[in-house]
């Protein structure tokens, strides 16, 4: 079965559930999952694994890159402009205001999750609820935001075009209206465009109607990233059967390439047999890939 890493340039209109779905269909394969959701008006790097792949997702780099549109002056519902208007209020901000404002952001901080997000409270997805007109107490979540800086920013609309660098789980609504929030007029989030996910670029980011095209041509191969390029673990030689490895059984270091204390793909020819661990002096399976 193929196994390896798309990366998908995910258009607005779509859900990544959508993605995931189009993707397993097009390519026949039983398993694929994404790394990490986009809001369905959000555009940007989607990596959807496949096959084995979808073992990987969780060792898959945490940090993500974000270019959003700050509005300031209006806050939402949703926190983003799609939502409704619910206070609107005169700004005034200067770019070398704004600038300290977003600094002041950098670093360990405290995000409440919207009541539209994927969250769940008691097995429920909090934006089902919010669609019922319930809001729910939220328990308050650490995002790391590494850095923020101003692309461009337009004193007359109020409108700031940001880069955000940060982790997984980040909300990048809640960033704007909580900046907004800070500056004392409110705020919320136009556009949303992710530029970096899991070593991913939006720039070689292939999109669902490349895909297509491919799929029907039989030239999709060349767009999987196979799974021991996605990870930055070194590569460990042994000369053992697939059949032998696959069975969980421990490889001795003294008989592999080189001897990493760390993570690391254990390699037979050029198959990853798997992800594995050094336990004393034996190699030890973490995920298996065969």
């Amino acid at each position: 079965m193929t196994s390896g890493v798309i990366n998908i340039y995910k258009e607005s209109g779509y859900t990544s559930r959508d993605v995931t779905t189009i993707v397993r269909n097009l390519l026949h394969v039983k398993k694929a999952g994404h790394a990490g959701t986009l809001d369905p008006n959000a555009e940007g790097v989607l990596p959807v694994c496949i096959g084995k792949a979808t073992k990987i997702i969780d060792y898959l780099s945490d940090e993500k890159e974000y270019r959003a549109q700050l509005i300031l002056g209006t806050t939402t519902d949703t926190e983003d402009i799609t939502g409704k208007i619910v206070e609107t209020h005169p700004v005034e901000c200067s770019v070398s205001k704004l600038e300290k404002t977003l600094n002041s952001f950098v670093g360990n901080i405290a995000q409440t999750p919207p009541m539209y997000s994927a969250v769940k409270k008691n097995g429920v997805a909090l934006y089902k609820l919010a669609r019922q007109g319930k809001i729910v107490e939220r328990v308050p979540r650490t995002a790391v935001i590494s850095s923020i800086q101003i692309i461009s920013y337009d004193l007359e609309k109020h409108m700031a075009t940001i880069d955000v660098v940060c982790s997984k789980g980040t909300y990048i609504r809640t960033l704007c209206a909580d900046i907004g929030k800070q500056l004392g007029c409110g705020g919320c989030m136009g556009y949303l465009i992710r530029l970096r996910s899991a070593g991913f670029s939006v720039d070689n980011g292939v999109k669902l109607d490349k895909l297509r095209e491919s799929a029907a041509n039989n030239t999709v191969g060349s767009l999987i990233h196979p799974i021991e390029t996605v990870l930055p673990f070194k590569k460990v030689y042994a000369d053992y059967s697939k059949d032998f490895v696959k069975n969980g059984v421990p490889v001795p270091v003294e008989e592999c390439s080189a001897d990493e204390k760390g993570l690391i793909f254990l390699m037979l020819g050029e198959t990853a047999a798997g992800i594995y661990y050094r336990d004393d002096r034996r190699y030890k399976a973490k995920v298996m890939l065969l």
